[in-house]
């Protein structure tokens, strides 16, 4: 245990970003609401920059920094959409009555709007495997 709290001691916001894109523990319960929030800013923050800077490499015809791809058969997949899958990229199943996001909307729009339904989900048991859910 000295272990983990001295090798992890200046990264804690890195582990309860961590915490909350991991399906089991994303309701984060060690954490205050203002605290929570701020986890939730931080990621949606990552995910805004990420998508923005591969919207540029596009542009620019240059290939997806590797460092944020995977070796799935998709090289522009980032670490993110192979980690939430089909709830992320939107053709997961969703209920009729659930709000829908057009082609027009903005980049931090669609992902507030993931981001959202990340949250509204129901939080996987503990013994479950995330990469199943």
């Amino acid at each position: 245990m000295i272990f983990y709290v001295f090798r992890y001691s200046n990264d804690t916001d890195l582990l309860d970003m961590c915490a909350y894109l991991d399906p089991r523990t994303k309701s984060m319960p060690y954490l205050n609401d203002e605290e929570r929030k701020n986890v939730h800013k931080k990621v949606f923050d990552m995910c805004v920059q990420d998508c923005n800077s591969r919207q540029v490499d596009e542009r620019n015809d240059t290939p997806a920094s590797p460092s944020l791809s995977t070796s799935s058969e998709n090289p522009n997949e980032g670490m993110l959409v192979s980690l939430l899958g089909d709830m992320y990229s939107g053709t997961g199943n969703t209920s009729a009555n659930e709000d829908q996001v057009d082609d027009s909307t903005n980049t931090a729009d669609i992902i507030d709007f993931e981001m959202k339904r990340y949250n509204s989900a129901a939080s996987l048991k503990m013994e479950g495997n995330p990469l199943q859910w």
